[in-house]
């Protein structure tokens, strides 16, 4: 059973969707504080809290005295655009999910050729699981691959990209699920999977396998958003 949601979480929901869905565009002010928390069925001061977070983040500009004003977030968000897209999965737009894995095309590479020069050990434990096959779940697919790309990322020992990674975790294992119904997508990551242990256990750098693997996963991608 769900937890009902709090009106705080409700309240900045409901202004994320309007500013996703183009109902409150860049530069547009916001109702009045009364109007707005009237509205959101919430008290003003929870308002003011969630209003906070917000600008925080890098939706909305607080000017006091002032309407507060829709941000040009793509412009001047930072990663708590992230967030809060992460807590709001459902209003995520498709076409950020495919820059998402292009942001992740040009990390994971460049991490997994430093964690095979600073950690090749480590590195050929985790390819030496035991890999889903084509009859495992959407979810067991989603969690060993997350988990794969989170130990290479560790084992790079960058801790910014582990920072920016982390983000990215709860919309992987999310949008997860949905890419590994399908068949594609399932017969492309065993084959990488099997490869990548393969290149590991022969000492060579699996930095172009990776690249190659992580474009390929764009390319299933958008053949999802198309059926």
């Amino acid at each position: 059973m769900e937890k009902p949601i709090k009106p705080g979480a409700h309240a900045r929901r409901e202004i994320i969707r309007k500013i996703i869905q183009g109902e409150w565009k860049p530069g547009a002010t916001l109702p009045s504080e009364r109007k707005l928390s009237e509205y959101l069925g919430v008290t003003r001061a929870t308002l003011r809290e969630v209003l906070k977070l917000m600008e925080k983040e890098g939706w909305i500009a607080i000017k006091h005295g002032k309407p507060s004003t829709v941000k040009n977030f793509w412009d001047e968000g930072g990663l708590g655009i992230l967030t809060g897209l992460n807590e709001n999965k459902d209003l995520f737009p498709f076409p950020l999910i495919i820059e998402l894995l292009e942001v992740r095309a040009g990390i994971l590479p460049i991490c997994a050729k430093t964690a095979f020069e600073k950690n090749l050990h480590d590195f050929k434990l985790i390819t030496n699981l035991e890999i889903p096959g084509m009859n495992s779940s959407s979810e067991e697919f989603t969690h060993y691959d997350w988990r794969l790309q989170e130990k290479i990322v560790e084992l790079s020992e960058n801790r910014v990209y582990k920072l920016v990674y982390n983000e990215f975790r709860p919309l992987f294992l999310f949008f997860g699920k949905e890419y590994f119904k399908l068949n594609d997508a399932r017969v492309s990551s065993i084959n990488y999977y099997t490869e990548l242990n393969s290149v590991l256990i022969k000492n060579k750098n699996p930095e172009d396998l990776i690249s190659t693997a992580m474009t390929d996963a764009i390319s299933i991608w958008k053949k999802l958003n198309r059926d």
